[in-house]
């Protein structure tokens, strides 16, 4: 089952040269692949695109075969951004659970109860500890490190637990210490849950540790290491 796939993808911003041009690829089910390359090649916008947030110039992407757009709305997917956005009159414990709840909410009526707070607690507390975030829970967006934010909006990703994660520089703002103690914790969890991931960084030796496979961006081109041209 192909979990993300390219169909003759091209994403431009003219006149500038385009980003990806006429683009087939896919990404099987489970597999984590590292995209990397450098600044302004169009790796975020890439996964943008993958989030419905963005529309191609020309081309599809899907998503657990639905067009990139329709997947998002059914919460198939979840985009962790460089910069991250959270509530900030929620405090972090609050961040972690709401897209959680949020996804419930439609379902409330029908199942008649609501999320038994015992559910949620046990998949805030796994997710705090594994993120070194549990001194934090009480503060609020605004009394928190950019590192502190990525771990938090990295956090409730985790909590939700959507079929395909779309990380964009998700460690970019941590010592390099912490990122690859995490990095070391998180994989595996991604691995055990059959995730299916886009994961940009800088930096090769992330790569490595993170990914199946590794994609290069570059003058309009995406490149699988390995793969035939």
């Amino acid at each position: 089952m192909s979990a993300i796939r390219f169909q003759s993808l091209t994403i431009a911003f003219p006149p500038a040269p385009p980003h990806l041009a006429g683009v087939n690829w896919t990404l099987t089910s489970g597999r984590i692949a590292a995209v990397l390359g450098p600044s302004g090649c169009g790796k975020t916008s890439v996964l943008r695109v993958a989030a419905g947030l963005q529309s191609p110039l020309a081309g599809q992407v899907f998503v657990s075969d639905l067009p990139a757009a329709d997947a998002a709305q059914a919460g198939h997917v979840g985009m962790v951004f460089q910069q991250p956005v959270l509530f900030p009159h929620l405090c972090v414990q609050e961040n972690l659970a709401i897209g959680w709840e949020l996804q419930y909410t439609p379902l409330r009526k029908s199942w008649g109860t609501e999320r038994p707070r015992a559910e949620v607690r046990q998949r805030l507390d796994q997710v705090a500890e594994l993120l070194e975030l549990g001194p934090l829970l009480d503060r609020h967006p605004a009394h928190l490190s950019g590192g502190e934010r990525q771990r938090v909006a990295l956090g409730r990703l985790l909590v939700r637990r959507p079929a395909v994660f779309l990380l964009d520089e998700p460690f970019a703002f941590l010592d390099n210490a912490l990122a690859q103690r995490l990095v070391r914790r998180l994989v595996p969890l991604l691995r055990e849950w059959q995730v299916t991931a886009l994961w940009v960084t800088h930096s090769p030796a992330e790569a490595e540790l993170v990914a199946d496979c590794q994609v290069h961006v570059h003058a309009g081109q995406w490149r699988e290491a390995g793969a035939e041209r």
